[in-house]
């Protein structure tokens, strides 16, 4: 299945007849198993047995073991006498790289050739700015049809009915299988009444051969899949099928094409049948004009449910991309989008679409410029968004909705206003948050922790979302920042974010003023200093050369305070009594929270921290030599923002702006 999945249990078939239940993380394009003993388990190569795994010495591959789990439904878990270890995964890193190599093989979707196309006029843009014409923009809005096959064996017949699918698919109001609405109420709902996407329902096709034939894994995923799609379809056009009103492309090719099979998936991940979401090979003609290229297929089992039905016709229909990690590094944009695991939290009522893939498909009810001194009242569930951006960069902007956890974001984990930082030219595989690599699409996290970014589960907590009692204040100098992927500052300045609520309230302040510091006149000027905030929050760093700061006169610096300097250092003039501090405003004027600061009789000392850029054949040992410290220190001055350093020092990819310590 396209959409990804976590925790969800499966039962695979090994060769000898029996079954192996498991519980499986990942994708279509990569995942990874457990038995429900919490023991990894890989297929062996020679055998075909799925058997316990174990860790290769550098990290990179789940090795067989040979050992067969003795999991049945009659006996009991535990297997704690194999010298094993539970939960092993490959690095980071390794399962990226087997994201692209394995699963799969990607066919060229026609969604995606049409995002493709959408993305090349984006960089020609960026590329030649008041030159090139618009980028391609294809909103989705009005009457869409799609087509929806239901097929049947000789041996495994349907058991649910067509008139529960076009139910499922169509009527307004739906709840059967505990579904909150229909197909057709999701997207009507989340579109604020603008997509109208209904599907037609075909009668039951008997496919030519048992199920067995199509499920061989024997053969590459896809081919039977493909094979039994167009036997359907040539039955249907051989009945005199009226495929006229399906909605097409602008080259004919139908939006969806949703294909359901009865019984339950009996492949193993990533083998016959498994749910995918691919194109044919070639478009099938279905009459002159329109044809079939992209599919959805998935088993029917005893239930239907939204989450991935929803989840890939968002990528048919609307041409939203997955946001979620496909090497599972990360976790995207969590639960807060169904294009990553919104659809899977809750199944039967899949969360809302984020406010930039509205924004894009023409479904925004208003939304407004955010400018200082706005004062803004903001309701959920409306498609009322709010958006900062970029003069010099139009395609990053940073956008304001509020969420409820009720109706369609029940299942979310907490209410309260949710900042997006987007950036149209970006790729949410690209966790690495620097201004080269970064998501398109990600999450503002109020809690300033990233673990959307930095960990593959969990998928966002209520602490992520801003509110009053959890972080009433985003702007320049806060954590999180409302900078540029760049550094540069965006003059963001959210304050009084009020109660989290249906109804919610927040003001635009005047910008930050971060140069402040920076463009004072220079001199030796003697201050009479005030600690207004005294918290040790953050780590600090000492400096061996000062810079006399530029402000004169009486002053009140706002700062954590770091340490107070119980001994004298002369050669960085540290005196005993020294303050250090981070300083975080200056008489009441937010200033950039990177000026690490020692205030001594009255006197401001700073430095600024030297931030390098990797390029391409650089290493920490090279980038330790330059400047004259230590891997081990380069690691730590960087593992907040770069925690896969603590596993692997050796990895470092270009563009990361690493911070080098003094």
């Amino acid at each position: 299945m396209s959409t990804p999945f976590s925790g969800k249990q499966f039962t695979f078939t090994q060769p000898d007849g029996s079954e192996l239940w498991v519980k499986g993380w990942g994708n279509q394009h990569q995942a990874v198993f457990e038995c429900l003993n919490g023991y990894t388990v890989v297929k062996d190569p020679i055998t075909k047995f799925y058997v316990y795994a174990e860790l290769s010495s550098d990290g990179e591959e789940l090795i067989p073991t040979g050992i067969r789990p003795r999991i049945t439904k009659t006996e009991k878990l535990g297997e704690d006498k194999l010298g094993l270890v539970k939960g092993v995964r490959v690095k980071l890193e390794a399962a990226k790289a087997k994201a692209q190599e394995s699963g799969l093989p990607n066919r060229g979707s026609r969604w995606e050739e049409r995002r493709k196309q959408f993305k090349s006029g984006l960089h020609g843009a960026a590329a030649a700015p008041g030159i090139s014409a618009a980028p391609p923009t294809r909103q989705t809005i009005g009457d869409f049809t799609g087509l929806c096959l239901l097929i049947q064996f000789p041996d495994v017949p349907g058991t649910i009915t067509r008139e529960e699918v076009d139910d499922f698919c169509n009527k307004i109001g739906y709840n059967g299988f505990g579904n909150n609405g229909s197909v057709y109420d999701y997207f009507y709902a989340v579109s604020g009444g603008r997509l109208r996407y209904k599907n037609i329902v075909t009668p039951y096709y008997l496919a030519k051969q048992p199920r067995s034939y199509y499920t061989n894994e024997a053969i590459p995923q896809g081919d039977r899949a493909r094979e039994l799609i167009k036997e359907a379809l040539s039955h249907l056009k051989a009945q005199g099928f009226d495929f006229s009103k399906l909605t097409a492309d602008e080259m004919g090719y139908l939006y969806a094409t949703n294909v359901f099979y009865a019984g339950s998936c009996s492949n193993n991940w990533a083998k016959g049948l498994w749910p995918h979401q691919s194109s044919m090979l070639i478009p099938y003609e279905l009459i002159p004009g329109k044809s079939t290229h992209d599919y959805q297929i998935t088993d029917m089992s005893s239930e239907l449910s939204l989450g991935t039905f929803c989840h890939e016709n968002g990528h048919m229909i609307c041409d939203f991309p997955d946001l979620y990690d496909y090497g599972k590094e990360s976790a995207g944009v969590g639960q807060f989008c169904l294009m990553c695991m919104g659809g899977n939290i809750n199944p039967k009522n899949p969360a809302h679409i984020n406010p930039y893939l509205k924004y894009k498909a023409g479904w925004a009810k208003s939304a407004i410029n955010i400018t200082p001194g706005l004062s803004v009242t903001i309701q959920a569930e409306t498609n009322q968004f709010f958006i900062h951006r970029k003069a010099s960069a139009p395609t990053e902007y940073y956008i304001i909705e509020n969420r409820s956890n009720s109706g369609r974001d029940a299942a979310l984990p907490g209410s309260g206003l949710v900042i997006w930082h987007i950036d149209e030219l970006g790729n949410n595989q690209y966790e690495h948050m620097n201004s080269l690599y970064h998501y398109e699409c990600s999450v503002v996290q109020a809690d300033g922790r990233n673990d959307l970014e930095y960990s593959s589960y969990p998928y966002g907590d209520a602490t992520d979302l801003f509110g009053a009692g959890i972080n009433d204040h985003f702007g320049e100098t806060t954590n999180p920042s409302s900078k540029w992927w760049d550094g540069t500052p965006s003059g963001l300045n959210i304050k009084e974010i009020g109660s989290i609520g249906t109804m919610m309230t927040f003001k635009a302040a005047e910008q930050d003023v971060s140069t402040l510091i920076e463009t004072q006149d220079q001199g030796n000027p003697t201050y009479t200093v005030t600690v207004v905030t005294e918290r040790n929050l953050r780590e600090g760093t000492s400096t061996s050369t000062k810079t006399t700061q530029t402000l004169k006169g009486i002053h009140t610096l706002t700062g954590d305070v770091l340490w107070t300097a119980s001994t004298a250092q002369p050669t960085a003039e540290q005196k005993v009594g020294d303050q250090w501090l981070h300083i975080t405003a200056v008489d009441g004027f937010p200033v950039s929270s990177r000026y690490l600061a020692v205030i001594h009789n009255g006197q401001v000392y700073s430095k600024p921290k030297r931030i390098h850029r990797v390029a391409s054949k650089e290493n920490l040992t090279t980038l330790a030599e330059k400047y004259h410290t230590t891997v081990d220190k380069l690691v730590a001055e960087n593992k907040l923002a770069y925690p896969g350093l603590l596993t692997n020092k050796n990895l470092v990819e270009i563009g990361w702006e690493l911070k080098i310590p003094d």
